[in-house]
């Protein structure tokens, strides 16, 4: 307490938000000539031929242009992927410090390119040490305050591929983000009972009193109807699954659940879960963020290295990483798997292997079919791109405003660089050196005229590495030989090096005289 015995409150220091406007960015793509033709690849460069190979081939890419003609009418017109995660700055030096870059990606490019760090934007970045959690919406308002602009009203741009100007129109896509922050985004509670976004009430937990957690063992019907794992009792819960799966609830059902919750942020966070739901995410004021049937996609990256990390683990008993254990098998055999029991052989408790999987990947294969192929809804190049800003931490005492300086001054200069490329010089005598790389020499080009010694002498060069033209050389030195017998070999050698192409020439004409 102080001294007027009011109670002392620590507060945490202010979080710093660094935020990188997007709409100049674009103006900056757009004025790049070779750029601007490359943001069109999706409908002019794009192979159409039923195959998924992009986004751009996907159902939920066609469903915007459906619903949205004035949007799809428009090539130009970008579709972004927003990924956020956290990272730490300061390398192995600290762990308890976390700071929260939001990246964009460009789908309007072609897939060798549009997850390439050239093209992955830094809009946001979010300051430690702790991380933003349910507040995440706070700190997206300036960034959704653009998205807004861009999809309501438009930007003027000028198209330097085109040479016009237009009105330039943008959305998110889908994001990409870990498990934790999928919760923190989408306003969906993943811890519980009914942890998954997708399954919501028709996922069932089964609580486990030895590790102290849940676990989702209704995962078999999801299978086909008459697929054998639905009747094999012993492998499973000593039960036939005949239930189906419910289909999950579209974009508009959901929007019915959260339209009503009233956020509250800040710390202490009060949890005002509705059906799951704990926020009303800050997306949802997006127009058209509740048409979009896939709007937080599962990260692959990480969903196949936790179960790498279970499978490998458990196979090879691991310390820490295996899932086999002794509450394991208790719980197992609480569950009816008695032959699964441990067993006790003096201080030491045996057991064999088994592990479980996660629930998230039985819902990756809907996601392909509506959004397209994973390699661009993966964590992967985020991941690359967060380690590429690590390395841009010179201040340690500032780690953000380092990272913000150097992406910045980066950015600038390989505008500058485009710019000068394409520009030309006003008022500057040409260098003498312009054109070197080109093979015109260092004082501009110069015109050969050559004489008819010099093409006899050329000619005779190519006719004598022709296969073809060998025989006629033969018969040529024969000719010489019988025309001038007392000359001796030097002097025919040179009296064939200057009359052989005029003799080759009257004999190819004669050839073709008689031939017609």
């Amino acid at each position: 307490m102080n001294d007027t015995g009011e109670m002392c409150k620590k507060r945490s220091p202010a979080k710093v938000l660094w935020y990188l406007p997007i709409i100049p960015r674009f103006r900056r793509l757009f004025s790049d000539e070779k750029t601007a033709k490359l943001l069109r690849w999706h409908a002019d460069g794009r192979k159409k031929d039923g195959l998924m190979r992009h986004p751009a081939d996907s159902p939920q890419w066609r469903n915007i242009d459906r619903k949205f003609k004035d949007f799809g009418e428009e090539d130009r017109n970008l579709r972004l992927g927003l990924s956020k995660d956290g990272m730490n700055p300061f390398g192995t030096l600290s762990t308890q410090y976390s700071t929260w870059p939001v990246l964009l990606t460009i789908y309007s490019l072609p897939p060798w390119l549009c997850m390439k760090s050239r093209y992955i934007m830094l809009s946001l970045l979010i300051s430690g040490p702790k991380q933003p959690g349910n507040d995440i919406d706070v700190y997206l308002a300036p960034l959704i305050e653009d998205l807004k602009l861009l999809w309501n009203e438009g930007v003027q741009m000028f198209d330097a591929y085109s040479k016009t100007n237009f009105t330039l129109r943008a959305m998110i896509f889908c994001t990409i983000n870990d498990f934790p922050t999928y919760g923190n985004l989408s306003g969906y509670t993943v811890k519980g009972r009914t942890p998954c976004p997708i399954c919501e009430d028709d996922l069932e937990a089964l609580r486990l009193d030895n590790c102290g957690m849940h676990v989702y063992m209704d995962n078999r019907r999801h299978l086909p109807e008459d697929h054998p794992f639905r009747f094999n009792k012993d492998a499973f819960n000593e039960k036939v699954e005949l239930r189906e799966s419910c289909a999950p609830l579209r974009a508009s059902e959901v929007y019915q659940r959260v339209k009503d919750i009233e956020n509250e942020f800040g710390k202490p966070y009060k949890n005002k879960s509705t059906r799951g739901y704990k926020k009303k995410s800050k997306l949802w004021s997006l127009p058209y963020w509740r048409h979009l049937e896939v709007r937080h996609c599962l990260d692959v990256m990480h969903i196949e290295k936790n179960i790498c990390d279970a499978i490998v683990g458990t196979l090879l008993n691991m310390p820490g990483k295996t899932k086999d254990g002794v509450k394991v098998r208790k719980d197992m055999a609480a569950m009816g798997r008695s032959e699964l029991a441990p067993e006790s052989r003096g201080k030491r408790c045996c057991h064999s292997r088994n592990f479980a999987t996660s629930s998230e990947v039985i819902h990756l294969v809907r996601e392909i079919k509506l959004c397209g192929p994973v390699c661009m809804r993966y964590m992967y190049p985020f991941e690359r791109e967060m380690g590429d800003l690590k390395g841009k931490v010179m201040n340690l005492a500032k780690p953000e405003a380092s990272i913000v300086q150097r992406t910045v001054a980066e950015e600038v200069a390989a505008w500058v660089a485009q710019y000068l490329a394409r520009s030309q010089k006003i008022g500057l005598p040409k260098s003498r050196h312009d054109g070197r790389l080109g093979g015109q020499g260092t004082i501009g080009r110069k015109r050969i005229y050559m004489g008819f010694e010099m093409k006899n002498k050329a000619e005779l060069f190519v006719l004598q590495n022709l296969s073809e033209v060998h025989p006629y050389l033969d018969e040529h030195m024969v000719f010489l030989k019988n025309k001038y017998p007392s000359k001796s070999d030097l002097q025919l050698i040179k009296e064939h090096n200057c009359s052989f192409v005029t003799w080759f020439k009257e004999q190819v004409m004669s050839q073709l005289s008689t031939t017609h």
